[in-house]
């Protein structure tokens, strides 16, 4: 199997500039359907894949070694991108996909054009002593990944709501609970342990190329204070809220952040 087969990667359009998606934790590719259709219809050549670990595919991907922290996650990135022989490319990460672009873009400039970071995060756990607010507490990070580890089916029926937000569109949630299922369990915990201790705050500010960071107005997993930090630092191009309830905004508002998108990269990749 071909070295990107096996990330499930799939390949639509053929414009001459190249926007890669990453899709967060606990998501599917399709996740991004309505963006990606949206940005073919315009002319870009457009590419998804799934993370190692996330899906039966990419299971045999996963190395606990490799990826017990988001550089190993970005050295997928990178090796995905050379093996496809594309550079210059606009990125757009959802969540933690957002820093695995980051990471990746420090370690390889010449491979990326743009970031586009939606609903990303630096680092979730607050810090009394810089004042920094990432949205949990170390205690409360604990307490979920006791609760995850405990019953994984029992934690994923209940951290989906809440995350997915939209409680008049419980599709939305259900969808998510059916993808977290579909993770073996030993994985996704470690994989969501990695993810909220890791902080990438020394990271971000490294980007050289422009950048755009998404907010959902009301996010459960990143507060805007989080976004903020994260937009000031990477001295973002381009920052802006989208209205819309919950993690998941290119999913519960899939036309705002299409536009947000496009003008992003009207203006800042293909003027």
């Amino acid at each position: 199997m071909h070295f990107a087969d096996q990330f499930g990667v799939c390949i639509r359009g053929h414009g001459p500039h190249t926007v890669v998606f990453g899709n967060g934790f606990g998501t599917h590719p399709s996740a991004w359907d309505c963006v990606v259709a949206s940005l073919v219809d315009l002319g870009y050549r457009v590419v998804t894949y799934d993370a190692a670990g996330a899906s039966a595919l990419t299971l045999p991907l996963y190395q606990a070694e490799r990826h017990r922290t988001l550089f190993g996650f970005a050295e997928d990135l990178v090796e995905l991108m050379q093996s496809l022989q594309i550079q210059g490319v606009s990125y757009v990460g959802h969540s933690v996909a957002g820093i695995v672009g980051v990471l990746a873009a420090n370690a390889n400039p010449e491979l990326f054009a743009s970031l586009t970071l939606l609903c990303g995060s630096a680092c979730y756990i607050d810090d009394a002593a810089t004042g920094y607010i990432g949205g949990f507490s170390a205690e409360q990070v604990d307490t979920l990944l006791a609760a995850m580890r405990s019953d994984y089916a029992v934690w994923a029926n209940g951290f989906a709501p809440l995350v997915a937000a939209n409680p008049d569109r419980p599709h939305l949630a259900l969808e998510f609970t059916r993808s977290l299922l579909a993770m073996r369990s030993d994985i996704a915990c470690a994989v969501l342990d990695t993810i909220f201790h890791s902080d990438h705050r020394a990271d971000v500010s490294r980007v050289l190329v422009p950048t755009q960071v998404l907010q959902a107005a009301h996010d459960p997993a990143v507060p805007f204070a989080a976004s903020k930090w994260l937009a000031t630092q990477m001295r973002a191009t381009d920052f802006r809220v989208i209205q819309a309830e919950g993690h998941f905004p290119h999913i519960s508002a899939p036309d705002e952040v299409n536009a947000a998108i496009q003008e992003f990269l009207t203006e800042y990749v293909r003027s």
